[in-house]
Order: C-alpha cells, then sequence, then structure tokens
C-alpha cells in the first residue's frame, strides 16, 4: 500500500520585525489606504509599502527558498461593523496569469476587533475555516487558490489593510 499526499498548504503568519530604525511608518501607510480608498485611485507606491514589500521577499527567499515577484497591491479601509466580502485572488479562467501568494498585512488594526478566515477543503473533503486574529503590524500570507474574507470589524475605529499579491518563481 503507498500513500501520497497531493495537497499542502502553508499559511505564514507573525509580526513583520524590521530592524531598530528602519520600523514601516504607519502613518503614512494609513493616510495612502486612506486615499486610495476614498478618491477610488490605486494605491500608490510608497517607501513604506516598498519597505514592507521587500521585507516579505527577502523572508520568503531566506526562510522557504520561494523567489517572489510582487504582482499587485492595494489597501482596504474597514468602518466599524463593516467587514469584507469573500475573496479568490486567483482568476479560474486565467490560471498562468494568476497569483501564486496573497499577503494581508495588518497597517493600522484596534485590539481584537477582527480576524482573517481562510476556507479550504480539508482531508476529509469537507468545507472547513482557519481563523486567524488580526492586529497592527502583523501579516499573513498564504496560496492565492484559497478563499477568504476579513472578518467583521468590531471595535469603533477604522481599521485599515494592505493586500499584496505574489507570483513564485
Amino acid at each position: 500500500m503507498e500513500r501520497k499526499i497531493l495537497e499542502n498548504s502553508d499559511i505564514i503568519y507573525g509580526l513583520v520585525e524590521m530592524p531598530k530604525g528602519f520600523e514601516i511608518d504607519e502613518q503614512v501607510m494609513v493616510a495612502d489606504i486612506f486615499m486610495s480608498e476614498t478618491y477610488e485611485r490605486p494605491y500608490p507606491l510608497s517607501f513604506p509599502s516598498d519597505m514592507l514589500d521587500t521585507y516579505i521577499r527577502d523572508f520568503s527567499k531566506v526562510r522557504h527558498g520561494r523567489n517572489l515577484t510582487s504582482k499587485k497591491i492595494y489597501g482596504n479601509m474597514y468602518r466599524p461593523n463593516e467587514m469584507s466580502e469573500t475573496k479568490l485572488e486567483i482568476d479560474p479562467f486565467h490560471i498562468y496569469d494568476s497569483p501564486a501568494y496573497v499577503l494581508l498585512y495588518g497597517a493600522k488594526i484596534a485590539k481584537h476587533s477582527c480576524s482573517i478566515k481562510l476556507f479550504y477543503i480539508n482531508h476529509e473533503k469537507k468545507f472547513s475555516e482557519y481563523t486567524i486574529p488580526m492586529e497592527t503590524n502583523k501579516f499573513v500570507m498564504f496560496p492565492a487558490k484559497h478563499r477568504y474574507c476579513v472578518s467583521k470589524n468590531l471595535s469603533q475605529k477604522d481599521n485599515f489593510m494592505l493586500t499584496i499579491t505574489y507570483e513564485s518563481q
């Protein structure tokens, strides 16, 4: 008898640990997200988002042997009691042009206010979900084939998240 596991999805999450003096400027990133959401403009490439992107690409290469290239970047603002719709970053009709990974970054998140829910089919072929609480400066990275959503913002403050999609080479 032989056994072969054909699917294995890894989820990487934790705090972004930048060197002292090189921390990501939360205020600039929040302002960029606010402006892009309010005026319905593309998210501008800025120094804080470039620092985050470089950190994630270097982290992925050193720790996991993955060469990543950023594909798309955008921000979302979640008002009190607001949640996202369920999202899927890949285009099932254009798989080869779709990203391999999704990164969600908490630019500014009120304490204990929201989570990321990842949806998948478990080894028993049942729909399951995995929930990861979010906080400021925390990232969650996962394969783009998984559907996900941001849970309802339980605080009275706005939450700001940055999303970066990556191609794997």
